[in-house]
């Protein structure tokens, strides 16, 4: 069977220009890769609808809007029954300062990171979230002290 997510070098051209700046227009983007505006349109729809593409953001500076701090946790569940880790997954999903979520293998159950304004606000806001949480046996604070590299693109 075919696989169905097969890029060419058309797609992955457009992928990789998109992930440099989505803001460029489809007129750009096709004389880039040599393609019409219309193909690239086509591309970037078929793209969204196979879920490769699964939005456009902009990438925004936290220190910029008042949120300096980034600070990475790792946190024990109480246990490991799926109904457990389903409510811990949901809770931290829907927690707006949380930016990135992971179900990990390993000791800890979940790597999160967070953006906060200060350290005494990500104190407070784990009392809530984390120190009297049923969910959450114990929690590992690693701070960031420089953001060398911050990036979710992927090599194509």
């Amino acid at each position: 069977m075919p696989d169905q997510n097969k890029l060419d070098d058309y797609d992955k051209s457009l992928l990789r220009l998109l992930q440099e700046d989505a803001s460029r227009s489809q007129k750009e983007l096709a004389e880039l890769i040599h393609l019409s505006p219309a193909a690239v349109q086509r591309r970037i729809a078929k793209l969204q609808k196979k879920g490769i593409i699964k939005k456009f953001a902009a990438v925004v500076d936290p220190a910029a809007v008042g949120l300096p701090v980034t600070v990475i946790v790792e946190v024990t569940l109480s246990d490991e029954r799926s109904a457990t880790v389903a409510a811990a997954k949901k809770m931290f999903k829907n927690a707006e300062e949380i930016q990135q979520c992971y179900w990990v293998a390993g000791s800890a159950g979940l790597i999160l990171i967070m953006t906060v304004p200060t350290t005494e606000e990500y104190e407070s806001r784990t009392a809530q979230l984390l120190g009297e949480n049923h969910l959450v046996k114990s929690y590992r604070t690693i701070v960031e002290l420089d953001r060398v590299k911050v990036d979710l693109s992927l090599p194509l």
